[in-house]
């Protein structure tokens, strides 16, 4: 199963939003090594969400289903501007998309979890952020 395949799928569809801005993996930075201040969302691929204890007694099979497991780290300047993109993020993944992966049969997203607003207090000023745990099934394609 091709995992960074799944990702850059659900990159490219957040990223498709206007006024969505959305990283890979890590926040951006300022030429000083600040964190930016500004509405984004960091995008983490987890992959899969459990592999069965099947791996210890035989050979696991990469072409199995899994159920996998994206977070939208979704940042403002205040509550109200991370619960703005938390929106953003949350109506462009779901609302009947589903990723296309090749050989692969994936269902839509669905939110797993949906964090309050969050301080967080270790940049100054304090940004806030949502964290939107998101999964999918994706199987061998027939």
């Amino acid at each position: 199963m091709n995992r960074q395949a799944h990702f850059e799928t659900i990159l490219t569809r957040a990223r498709a939003r206007p006024n969505l801005i959305v990283h890979d993996s890590t926040a951006p930075l300022n030429g000083d090594g600040t964190v930016v201040r500004a509405s984004y969302v960091v995008l983490h691929d987890h992959g899969p969400d459990e592999i069965s204890d099947r791996r210890y007694t035989g050979s696991r099979d990469g072409d199995e289903g899994r159920t996998m497991r994206v977070i939208g780290r979704c940042v403002g300047e205040d509550p109200a501007a991370a619960r703005r993109v938390a929106s953003a993020l949350i109506g462009q993944l779901t609302n009947g998309w589903t990723p296309i992966v090749p050989g692969r049969i994936c269902w839509p997203l669905l939110i797993d979890d949906e964090s309050e607003a969050i301080e967080d207090d270790k940049v100054s000023p304090s940004l806030w952020y949502v964290d939107v745990d998101f999964t999918y099934r994706s199987n061998r394609g027939g």
